[in-house]
């Protein structure tokens, strides 16, 4: 490669060989990328075990759970990282049903706009897996996670003999990942969001957090966290620890009597946030849109502000030369026997900027083209449907609120995976004025090699389809007295390619569409189509990959090469 590198150079000139300079190196970083997510996707679990996983007694179940910590706690050994390790980390941690992703965004947002560097775990990830580790808002470049990734693997690799052969699961690993990344790079906070749970979540190895909070619960993976909202409560509030602040926004009274209890029992106080419309000053402006975003809003906003007000006593402690005390929090003895109201207080310029610029896709987005707008919503509870339906009446009205001689048809595609329940979400749907409905596995397109990271050894295409076409059996059913047209497609590219009908240049063609139903006349000969995208977080992830880069820059491309 030296060789050749220098007889080029001898024939090129500098700008020549900048830019080749740069394909060679985008071409080893996609290669060595592709190469971590192959070796990542190795560590999921397959669709079989996971059925005899599921098979399992509720006994065995809640065994498992009692090991996930230590047996967390035995992989970062692995890697050479001791909890106390991440004692160094200066942590928000955030649980919840629904919002704690968005919550922490607006956390990242408010904090790096105030001049903090963060890092930011989340999941799950939308296109590509470096999304979930982020420093300073940006997903980590593919060959920094290539890079952090194999100095992970590897240490797994060799230490697997004397472990029984085994490897952490996928979310493990990336777990553990993060705190390898977060530790290396120093980051002044690390933004944590939950996986599933709390309690037993491998997010809550961390010991010492700074501050802790609770989006809104509802009913969600019951079959891990029980069926009724104390059960879930329970599981969520888990991540309290002695002294440690915590808030949560306000609950239904079974879950928060809760959330009450956990706090007394793991020795700390939780305050209920104030509405947004409370702060002294003008609403702040969202960058995030629906009206639940404003929960999301006002409990980052205490979080944030707990957080900084903490660094500050820090920083006095450490310019007095006193003593840093470990148990500074213990002060919080936990003696609140009543949930009380967080206080509302002028809000600095950083957080109404970082607010109003913090970018989530996947949550009520829109991307409008010239033939179809497309309103995605990760919504998969029959809660956070019901706040999609009113989005997006309110969004979609908006854009033709003149109809008059111009023809729009709403159009569905829906996908439920993961053992949910279709009824009650698309019984929230039913009233909307929906012509078509498009139902499909949450794969971007059936060419596998070109989407490892939205690869999933969960399941199988075909128990995915005939999930899709139970889906469409339960819309149908409810829409027993409208006239609707439904179809089930392999993948969101084929759904798009069909009902684009090559009306947009950016969106590619495919020879296959031969083999698909005849685009309806309506459909055809319609001034616009509104689609919404709803149910799953990850057909949005397909949905927004199947658009391609021309349509929708999801993760910013890797920094250039100085």
């Amino acid at each position: 490669m030296l060789i050749v590198w220098r007889c080029l150079s001898r024939t090129r000139s500098s700008s020549q060989l900048l830019l080749l300079r740069r394909s060679v190196w985008d071409m080893a970083a996609e290669r060595k990328y592709e190469e971590a997510i192959r070796a990542l996707n190795s560590l999921q679990t397959n669709a079989s075990v996971l059925e005899e996983l599921r098979s399992k007694s509720q006994t065995s179940r809640e065994s498992r759970n009692r090991d996930s910590l230590p047996g967390f706690a035995r992989h970062l050994n692995r890697m050479g990282i001791q909890v106390d390790d991440l004692d160094e980390l200066s942590v928000i941690h955030v649980s919840g049903t629904k919002g704690k992703g968005s919550t922490c965004a607006f956390c990242e947002s408010i904090l790096r706009h105030s001049g903090y560097k963060t890092g930011l775990f989340t999941s799950p990830h939308l296109v590509e897996v470096r999304e979930r580790i982020r420093i300073n808002g940006k997903p980590l470049s593919r060959m920094a996670f290539s890079d952090y990734f194999w100095q992970c693997f590897k240490k797994f690799e060799e230490t697997k003999e004397e472990h029984h052969g085994r490897m952490p699961s996928y979310f493990r690993f990336l777990t553990a990942l993060s705190f390898h990344v977060f530790l290396r790079e120093k980051v002044d906070v690390a933004i944590l969001e939950v996986g599933i749970g709390g309690t037993y979540d491998c997010t809550n190895i961390v010991r010492k957090p700074i501050v802790c909070g609770i989006a809104s619960l509802g009913m969600d993976h019951i079959r891990i966290l029980g069926d009724t909202i104390e059960q879930i409560a329970w599981h969520k509030a888990g991540i309290f620890k002695r002294g440690v602040p915590a808030f949560t926004i306000n609950q239904e009274a079974g879950g928060m009597d809760v959330i009450a209890e956990r706090a007394s029992e793991l020795g700390t106080s939780v305050r209920v946030v104030p509405k947004l419309v409370e702060y002294p000053g003008p609403l702040p402006e969202l960058g995030l849109a629906g009206e639940h975003q404003q929960l999301n809003a006002t409990l980052a906003i205490q979080l944030c502000h707990t957080w900084i007000a903490h660094k500050s006593q820090q920083r006095q402690r450490t310019e007095n030369g006193d003593k840093d005390d470990d148990d500074d929090n213990d002060d919080d003895d936990g003696e609140i026997s009543q949930l009380e109201r967080a206080p509302v207080f002028d809000l600095p310029s950083s957080f109404r900027t970082g607010l109003k610029d913090c970018r989530w896709l996947g949550r009520a987005q829109v991307i409008e083209r010239p033939a179809v707008t497309l309103y995605l919503d990760g919504a998969h509870t029959v809660r956070s449907v019901r706040a999609c339906v009113k989005w997006f009446q309110t969004t979609s009205q908006k854009q033709f609120s003149s109809p008059t001689g111009v023809k729009v048809v709403q159009v569905l595609l829906f996908n439920c995976m993961g053992r949910r329940d279709p009824l009650p979400l698309l019984s929230e749907i039913q009233p909307l004025n929906i012509s078509y409905a498009l139902f499909c596995p949450n794969i971007a397109s059936l060419e596998k090699e070109h989407f490892e990271d939205q690869t999933s050894l969960n399941t199988t295409h075909e128990a995915d389809v005939s999930v899709c076409r139970e889906n469409e059996t339960t819309w149908l059913s409810l829409m027993s007295s409208k006239s609707t047209t439904t179809y089930v497609f392999d993948c969101v590219l084929d759904c798009l390619i069909w009902l684009f009908n090559g009306r947009d240049p950016a969106l590619p063609s495919d020879d296959r569409r031969k083999a698909w139903p005849a685009l309806p006349d309506e459909l055809a000969h319609a001034h616009h189509i509104q689609l919404l995208v709803t149910g799953s977080f990850r057909l949005m992830g397909a949905t927004l990959k199947a658009l391609g880069p021309k349509i929708v820059q999801v993760v910013p491309p890797d920094d250039e090469i100085e």
